[in-house]
């Protein structure tokens, strides 16, 4: 249990289970937080300058956490050591907002509007060029994936998750994205 009086949400467990990021305004605003797993050695491993940060997501190895933030004025998604340290921005232009990793680490996937209705794109996770995932809506999926695994490792009603996606996967481009979404996470019976 993570003791605190402010509002600390969207807890996020590491790969190996032995710390937990999650969004909090601990500090006066909201900056991504890690702990351990059980709610010790809390400490703030961003300190963005404005707006809100959130959505934190570790990468498949654990030393990397990618989130969202509106500290240039548009959500854009970054990336951090996950001690802490220098953070860097990989998206720009239109908003970009929230981020999963790839289960190999090599590409961070997100939702954005860059072609004028919100879906899913990825980019790579040292940065570069967006590639367009899905075409029809699939930001509604990529919500599906990222409300499921921020509730890991928490009950969740698996078969409803999966006929939710059945709806929309003939939308996506790439079969490791669509994998992702039936693979079982910890803590759902998987």
């Amino acid at each position: 249990m993570i003791a605190s009086t402010q509002r600390d949400i969207f807890p996020q467990y590491s790969p190996d289970g032995r710390r937990i990021a999650f969004y909090s305004n601990r500090s006066g605003s909201y900056e991504i937080w890690a702990c351990d797993a059980d709610g010790s050695k809390a400490a703030p491993v961003t300190l963005m300058k404005r707006g809100t940060t959130g959505s934190p997501r570790w990468s498949p190895d654990g030393s990397t956490i990618a989130f969202d933030s509106n500290e240039t004025g548009r959500y854009q998604v970054y990336t951090v050591g996950a001690e802490g340290g220098k953070v860097r921005q990989i998206t720009s232009g239109v908003p970009h907002f929230g981020s999963n990793w790839s289960r190999d680490g090599r590409w961070i996937y997100f939702a954005s509007s860059e072609q004028g209705n919100e879906q899913v794109w990825k980019i790579p996770s040292q940065g570069g060029d967006t590639v367009q995932v899905t075409r029809n809506g699939g930001s509604r999926l990529w919500f599906a994936k990222a409300k499921r695994s921020s509730l890991a490792p928490f009950a969740v009603d698996l078969a409803a998750l999966q006929q939710f996606v059945g709806r929309f996967v003939s939308d996506i481009e790439e079969p490791e994205f669509a994998r992702g979404f039936l693979a079982p996470v910890k803590g759902d019976g998987g």
